[in-house]
């Protein structure tokens, strides 16, 4: 599978499949989705100390702490297609309201997690200054792969 576009799937082929079929040739395909990944992440969040990851109290923001929020959320170098959410995500990590890492973004598919990270990361990246200990960062994502399957 190349990309999704809309509710249609781009497929690619090598140059072997085009020679072994020629045009016209019809298919029955079925694609799978392998599900273990998402299983495992759940497993992982429902394991995990909640206390430590979602405490029940979090400390009200400070006035300070409020103005950098609101700094960040409207930073005009962040791109326009962000939505609030996304913008408070943002502003959140780089002001460390909540603490130091490790953080948790979870989402259902599709909400943006993957492009919110990316553009902290893009912040981080853009404010290091030269000469500056390189700051450690781990970032994973889970990715809906389907496996195309010929009969």
């Amino acid at each position: 599978m190349h990309r999704v576009e809309g509710e249609a799937l781009v497929l690619i082929f090598c140059e072997d499949f085009h020679t072994q079929h020629p045009p016209g040739t019809r298919m029955n395909m079925r694609f799978d989705v392998d599900r273990l990944a998402t299983r495992l992440m759940h497993r992982a969040v429902d394991d995990a100390l909640l206390d430590v990851v979602w405490p029940a109290q979090l400390a009200p923001a400070s006035a300070s702490q409020e103005s950098q929020l609101d700094e960040v959320m409207k930073d005009a170098s962040l791109p326009s297609e962000l939505n609030e959410q996304q913008r408070c995500v943002i502003a959140q990590l780089a002001t460390r309201m909540h603490g130091s890492a490790p953080f948790l973004l979870v989402g259902p598919f599709g909400t943006g997690k993957t492009r919110t990270l990316i553009e902290f990361l893009r912040r981080l990246v853009a404010q290091r200054k030269p000469g500056a200990a390189a700051e450690l960062t781990l970032t994973i994502t889970l990715t809906l792969t389907l496996t195309l399957t010929l009969p």
